[in-house]
């Protein structure tokens, strides 16, 4: 049986930055379903929204977009791992793409006990 080969981490990583709430709670951990008709509790405020892009920015980051939400964010492995504190480590996992095909994908994760894809960081106020 042969090894798996480690993937590399890709040269630029894009990712979303999911901003705190206003209400305090996650959009990646509330406990209510998030429909179209509670989603706006989850909005963040816009002024902590591009308080935040600008930090982003000021850090390496480039910003894509910014949302009620989140700021899409693309940047290099290192930019992440400095601003993040945390190391990234690239995994290959089984999905099943279009046409019902079997095969693999590759996953970015942080090595910490956070759930799989996800980085928290209060000082930057992104999840």
């Amino acid at each position: 049986m042969s090894n798996p080969v480690q993937p590399e981490l890709p040269s630029k990583i894009y990712a979303e930055a999911i901003a705190r709430s206003g209400c305090g709670e996650s959009l990646l951990s509330s406990s209510a379903l998030v429909t179209s008709q509670t989603v706006d509790r989850f909005y963040a405020d816009p002024a902590l929204l591009y308080a935040t892009a600008n930090r982003l920015r000021s850090e390496g980051f480039e910003v894509l977009a910014v949302g009620n939400t989140s700021i899409s964010i693309a940047a290099e492995p290192h930019i992440y791992e400095r601003a993040f504190q945390t190391t990234l480590k690239a995994f290959e996992r089984p999905v099943i793409k279009e046409f019902a095909e079997q095969t693999t994908a590759t996953f970015i994760n942080s090595l910490d006990d956070k759930p799989f894809g996800e980085i928290d960081d209060p000082c930057l106020g992104v999840i």
